[in-house]
C-alpha cells in the first residue's frame, strides 16, 4: 500500500514550550516558566521532521491570529518552515482580526479538517479538548510543561506520522504522554 504525507496540525503551546503563555495587546507573548525559553522543543521537531520528511505541517495556534502567520512562521526552524502548508485559524485577515481572534480554537481545527481534506492527519497538542473526533486515534497529546521533551512523545509522534495505513486512521493508537516529575 502506498503511504501518503501526514499532516501534522502543531500546537504551539504546551508542544514546543510550556504552556504558560499570555498575550498582552500586540507585544510578543510572555511565557512564564522560570528556565525554559520559547520554541526549546523546536530541535526534536525538527529530528520528527527529518525522521518523516513527506510531514506537511499546518500550525494550529493562538499565535497566528495573534501575530500574523507570516511573523509566526518566521519563528519556527527553516527545516520546520519548509514543510508549513498553512494554519488552522481561518478568520478575517485583517489587524483588527488578529486583534481579536473568534471562535474557539477546536472549532478552527474541525473547520479546517472539513477544508483541507487531508488523509493522514496528526494532532500533537497538550490539550485532550482540542482533539476532534476524526482525530480520536491519530492524536498525540503530550505533558504541558515537558511538550515534545516528555518521555516517549517524540517515537508516539513519529509512529503516528508514518502509520502506513492510511485508509483506516481509527487502528491507530491513541498517543498519550503523562510525565510525574
Amino acid at each position: 500500500m502506498g503511504t501518503a504525507a501526514a499532516t501534522l496540525y502543531l500546537a504551539f503551546d504546551g508542544v514546543l514550550h510550556p504552556n504558560l503563555v499570555s498575550f498582552n495587546g500586540r507585544r510578543l507573548p510572555q511565557l512564564h516558566a522560570g528556565g525554559h525559553a520559547f520554541f526549546e522543543n523546536s530541535v526534536i521537531l525538527e529530528q520528527v521532521i527529518e525522521s518523516c520528511p513527506q510531514t506537511q505541517v499546518v500550525l494550529h495556534t493562538l499565535w497566528v491570529p495573534a501575530l500574523g502567520y507570516r511573523r509566526v512562521l518566521e519563528m519556527l526552524p527553516q527545516e520546520v518552515r519548509l514543510h508549513v502548508i498553512g494554519a488552522t485559524w481561518r478568520g478575517t485577515r485583517g489587524l483588527r482580526a488578529r486583534l481579536r481572534p473568534t471562535g474557539a480554537r477546536r472549532s478552527w481545527l474541525d473547520e479546517d479538517l472539513i477544508r483541507r481534506r487531508p488523509l493522514q492527519p496528526v494532532l500533537v497538542d497538550c490539550d485532550y479538548r482540542q482533539i476532534a473526533p476524526a482525530l480520536t486515534d491519530s492524536s498525540c497529546i503530550v505533558d504541558g510543561w515537558y511538550g515534545l521533551a516528555s518521555a516517549g512523545a517524540c517515537d508516539r509522534l513519529i509512529a503516528l506520522l508514518v502509520a502506513d495505513d492510511v485508509g483506516s486512521p481509527l487502528q491507530r493508537s491513541v498517543s498519550v504522554d503523562r510525565v510525574t516529575a
